[in-house]
């Protein structure tokens, strides 16, 4: 059962320090080559060049998608068996694979105007996609909380996490998006570390994996 546990939280600590690796990465593409460009600012890819749009939403979407594939293996290492938890992280993987796709239909409407209905239906998915996260992390996050006999800053990393994926409501309305990303994706960094550094004994009432 240790082996089991120990198995599943590399394998969720590993995706979330290489998406969040991922996600900084887009983010310094995307600064770079916004600087100096001349994009039209009613472009949805606006400031972005094309190249630089389709190499931040591809390495964007990668990066969520490796998020679902930490949070779908964060369910299996030992957490508290409770509503919260279990609708908590389904909401978050739900956001999560929102946010992939939205990042993928971004290439298909990066030449399209900001107020056009494909663009506008992307950039809908991206908010609903960022709500389900946050408040899936943070009803989990709460939970998990509660349940440790002996806490530590682990324990509260899920919390974090969620906190953390808040600023990307309110940055994005901005266009300073990027700075929430990088926000979002150092809280998953701190989940990832936590993971790969928790101990091998359990410290939660928790439910075994199949």
């Amino acid at each position: 059962m240790t082996n089991s546990l120990s198995t599943y939280r590399r394998r969720a600590g590993v995706a979330f320090l290489a998406g969040a690796a991922l996600n900084v990465s887009g983010c310094v593409v995307a600064v770079v080559t916004s600087a100096n460009s001349h994009v039209p600012s009613d472009l949805a890819r606006a400031p972005m060049t094309h190249n630089g749009a389709v190499a931040v939403y591809v390495l964007a979407t990668v990066a969520e998608v490796l998020f679902v594939g930490g949070l779908v293996a964060l369910r299996r290492t030992g957490l508290p068996s409770s509503r919260a938890v279990t609708i908590g992280l389904g909401a978050a993987v739900l956001g999560t694979a929102l946010i992939a796709v939205c990042n993928a239909a971004s290439i298909t409407v990066e030449d399209q105007l900001n107020n056009s209905t494909a663009a506008s239906w992307v950039w809908s998915g991206f908010g609903v996609g960022s709500i389900l996260v946050a408040a899936g992390m943070i009803a989990a996050g709460l939970s998990i909380s509660r349940r440790p006999v002996a806490p530590t800053w682990r324990d509260h990393a899920v919390l974090i996490t969620g906190l953390l994926s808040l600023p990307l409501l309110v940055l994005a309305p901005a266009n300073i998006v990027w700075v929430g990303i990088v926000i979002y994706a150092l809280g998953y960094a701190g989940l990832g570390v936590a993971q790969l550094t928790s101990p091998a004994g359990q410290r939660h009432i928790v439910t075994q994996p199949a």
